[in-house]
């Protein structure tokens, strides 16, 4: 979390329709290649957070249920 980076992702920026920039992020607990893998949790009040356990980063985007969290959410991003 003391990353610029996502600092600055966490800084609300002003969308077309005047609101903040709703983020989501999904990430694991397990992951080897993030790390510290708490950096991948944002502060900000438009920020959704969505924890896997037992789930490595290679494997992540072939498990169903994680696949099916991600169309939801695309779907459903306002």
């Amino acid at each position: 979390t003391g990353s610029k980076f996502l600092q600055d992702l966490g800084t609300p920026e002003e969308s077309n329709h005047g609101g903040t920039i709703p983020m989501t992020s999904m990430f694991s607990y397990h992951d080897t290649l993030i790390t510290p893998q708490e950096s991948s949790i944002l502060d900000a009040p438009n920020a959704t957070n969505i924890p896997f356990a037992g789930i490595g980063h290679l494997v992540t985007p072939f498990v169903p249920r994680i696949q099916r969290l991600i169309l939801h959410e695309l779907v459903n991003c306002t």
